[in-house]
């Protein structure tokens, strides 16, 4: 479990990424949504949706033409099958994650 730990620790170190995750909270995106919300390209926010990813915290469900981003719960459990507590703390800066 630690090293799942690691894992979410580092995708969500950067601001952006923090963010995205944040954003997708509310509901799916797709990247031209993200990025109207974001001060980054396109490119850039399908760069850090890739990250979001391969961490196992974002997925992508097709629709026609268009992919939109969504949270995978699935990605935020435990290795024991609870759901790990993912919590931003953007104004102070702090990531929680723990066991709920």
């Amino acid at each position: 479990m630690v090293k799942r730990h690691e894992d979410l620790f580092r995708a969500l170190a950067d601001p952006t990424r923090r963010t995205v995750f944040e954003i997708l909270r509310d509901g799916p995106r797709s990247v031209a949504e993200l990025a109207g919300e974001l001060p980054v390209s396109r490119p850039a926010v399908s760069q850090h949706l890739k990250a979001l990813k391969a961490a196992g915290l974002v997925r992508e469900k097709p629709h026609g033409a268009r992919r939109f981003y969504e949270i995978d719960p699935e990605g935020l459990r435990s290795d024991d099958g609870r759901q790990a507590g993912i919590r931003v703390a953007e104004s102070a800066g702090v990531l929680l994650i723990g066991d709920s």
